[in-house]
């Protein structure tokens, strides 16, 4: 038998903030919800986080991003209904209508893709959800309901409130990075970055044992976020616009002023990737790039002097596995650090335009910084 809200009669239809073309609109649609099938899971959104990746496809950056659509892949939600062959999370933990889950739609786990190291995020055979409502699959977070079916859905029951749960997506993809980075106990680490994945890689590397730690990015708020996190150091990019002075500030804060053991890049400019690889201290150092995820632009680099003689490695990194999702759950689970305060503004579904414009413009919302924006379909 399905499981369903007490007392609540079926939920036929949700309002969602869906974006009609490139560049916009959003309009606030009321759609219909699809028929609970046997995998299926009926969620009630309680938050989904406003990501970068959204902003870019706003602006238009990803050519094959089909419109309209309802954009959030960072999302916590109440449980509303399951279908007969959902009775626990992805952990085995027992599932019931209210309890706050983490969602995802996993690879399937059997083709090449998957079986093949590190290639799981191009398997052909992901399928969100079958069913579509109003002409749009209810898959995406900015609505009132997500409707997920799939053989390989998986849902992680949470204990954390959702304004530190809904930071389980991007906290994946920065334990993944860290995973990548191979990271040992002691090394000098430098972040470029200091948006919601630069403050997050940043927590994430000073848990898993960096020692002197180094942010560079802006604006102030988000530095003294950082610092707050376990940064050591902080370099102001506005107060410090040319990269030549930024670089002998970052040697000047490392041992011996040899320069970092660890780079990770989390701006999403290809400039900043070059800037990156001039951190680097002589002799098996590395830099990851975490930031940028769509295929504008390049950068200047020389490969003998920025990778062959100091003996460099460029690693890039996209798509965070079940294990990283399960590492990033369980940290932010602990509150080992103040990882509330990351989402600075909570917006009705009305506000969408309001978020994207923050991240394509200037990170100002209502007179203040945002670090990391949230639509709460429930508001308004």
């Amino acid at each position: 038998m399905a499981q369903v809200a007490s007392g609540l009669p079926r939920t036929t239809s949700a309002r969602a903030a869906v974006l009609t073309a490139e560049g916009g609109p959003f309009e606030v649609r009321e759609l219909e919800v699809p028929k609970l099938g046997e995998r299926g899971a009926l969620l009630r959104m309680a938050l989904s986080g406003v990501c970068a990746t959204d902003a870019h496809i706003f602006k238009g950056d990803w050519p094959a991003f089909r419109f309209p659509a309802i954009l959030g892949h960072e999302n916590c939600a109440r449980v509303e209904a399951l279908g007969p062959a959902v009775q626990t999370d992805f952990l085995g933990q027992p599932l019931a209508p209210g309890d706050l889950v983490v969602p995802r739609v996993a690879s399937c786990g059997r083709c090449w893709y998957c079986l093949v190291g590190g290639a799981s995020r191009w398997c052909p055979n992901r399928v969100v959800a079958p069913g579509t409502a109003g002409g749009l699959a209810l898959t995406g977070g900015w609505a009132e309901l997500m409707y997920l079916e799939s053989d390989s859905l998986q849902l992680f029951k949470t204990s954390a409130p959702p304004e530190v749960a809904v930071l389980t997506e991007p906290m994946a993809t920065c334990v993944g990075a860290i995973d990548r980075a191979r990271l040992r106990l002691g090394e000098t680490v430098v972040v470029q970055g200091a948006g919601p994945i630069g403050l997050l890689t940043a927590a994430c590397a000073r848990l898993a044992g960096a020692d002197r730690l180094i942010l560079v990015g802006g604006p102030p708020a988000r530095l003294e976020l950082a610092r707050s996190f376990g940064v050591d150091v902080t370099i102001d990019i506005d107060q410090v616009p040319d990269p030549a002075e930024r670089r002998r500030m970052v040697l000047a804060e490392t041992p011996l002023g040899f320069g970092a053991d660890l780079v990770l890049g989390c701006v999403g400019h290809p400039s900043a990737v070059g800037e990156g690889l001039s951190y680097l201290r002589p002799g098996n150092a590395r830099m990851v790039e975490v930031g940028n995820a769509t295929g504008g632009g390049s950068f200047a680099m020389r490969p003998s002097p920025d990778l062959v003689y100091p003996n460099a490695t460029l690693h890039g990194f996209w798509g965070a596995t079940t294990e990283h999702w399960i590492a990033a759950l369980r940290v932010l689970e602990r509150r080992a650090l103040p990882f509330e305060r990351v989402v600075s503004h909570r917006l009705p579904l009305a506000r969408a335009i309001d978020a994207i414009r923050a991240l394509n413009g200037d990170y100002q919302i209502d007179g203040r910084t945002a670090f990391k924006v949230a639509i709460e379909p429930g508001l308004g």
